[in-house]
């Protein structure tokens, strides 16, 4: 997961989407020393979407080319209210930007993933061992 100043993100809007839903990559936009937010790959918002149940948790898409114009009020809204924005080029959803609970509940499952992954490996060096 990479941290980006929002100035950045604002002068390399394509190429950073392109980054996280070509890439697969997270980053976390940031002004100043604060995380505002993180736009993550779809398959991560599915995966949130499956997490939350039966939660109620506000989702809007948005045109690209608008969240570029309004980078800074869309970091603000999605932090402070704790919404999602999908990011849509043309017809197509390209990515999400999420508050930073989400991030940390996806790095969480990562971690917990890895090391299951981990003791598997472990488990059957032993047993071949």
């Amino acid at each position: 997961m990479n941290r980006i100043p929002i100035d950045e993100v604002k002068g390399n809007f394509d190429d950073v989407l392109l980054l996280v839903s070509n890439g697969k990559q997270r980053m976390v936009i940031t002004d100043g020393d604060e995380a505002k937010a993180a736009l993550i790959p779809l398959e991560d918002l599915a995966l949130l979407e499956n997490l939350d149940g039966d939660a109620n948790i506000e989702k809007e898409t948005v045109p690209r080319a608008e969240v570029q114009a309004h980078l800074s009020e869309d970091l603000d809204q999605v932090a402070g209210r704790e919404e999602r924005i999908v990011v849509r080029d043309g017809k197509t959803d390209i990515a999400a930007l999420v508050p930073e609970r989400d991030l940390a509940t996806l790095e969480g499952l990562d971690s917990r993933l890895d090391i299951e992954a981990a003791k598997r490996l472990l488990e059957k060096m032993r047993g071949d061992g």
